[in-house]
């Protein structure tokens, strides 16, 4: 019995860093920008993807395995959405970090958005944009912290519903 304790507290302690690697909770109280959460994801978009760049799941594309593949789009409203790149970026078919929820900065195209205006993808790769409609709302993947201008990039809370 004493043996099995021991095997649960090793499995226990080396599963623990593996865990915080995958999923990072939010730090309500940080002032390093990390008050999100994150997720990592494969950059399958063909370029680099910069800090602030909307990204869509690109499930048909993955190896088979149910990767979590992301790539930019340009399709107006789209339900899509995966999150936005965090800062550092991702480099051409590399991993890296999107944010899911919470505080990021996000990248906005050729229309500017107002304090409090809701986020959805825009016809222009990686960036977002006022939703088209009023019932593309449900689409929106952020709200902006404060007014962003058109090809800016600004603070954002992602998954603000």
């Amino acid at each position: 019995m004493k043996k099995l304790f021991v095997l649960i507290a090793i499995l226990l302690i080396c599963a623990v860093p593996y865990a915080q690697a995958f999923f990072t909770i939010a730090d309500p109280f940080t002032t390093d920008g990390a008050a999100n959460v994150k997720v990592p994801v494969y950059n399958n978009s063909g370029g680099a993807l910069t800090e602030g760049a909307v990204v869509v799941w690109q499930i048909g594309s993955s190896t088979g395995d149910n990767d979590l593949y992301v790539t930019t789009t340009t399709t107006a409203d789209t339900a899509l959405v995966a999150g936005v790149v965090a800062q550092g970026g991702i480099a051409s078919a590399s991993s890296g970090a999107i944010v899911v929820y919470g505080m990021a900065q996000c990248d906005t195209g050729a229309n500017s958005v107002g304090d409090g205006g809701q986020l959805c993808t825009s016809t222009q790769a990686g960036t977002g944009a006022n939703c088209s409609t009023a019932a593309n709302e449900s689409f929106s993947y952020a709200i902006t912290s404060a007014a962003i201008g058109s090809n800016s990039q600004g603070n954002c809370f992602v998954g603000g519903k």
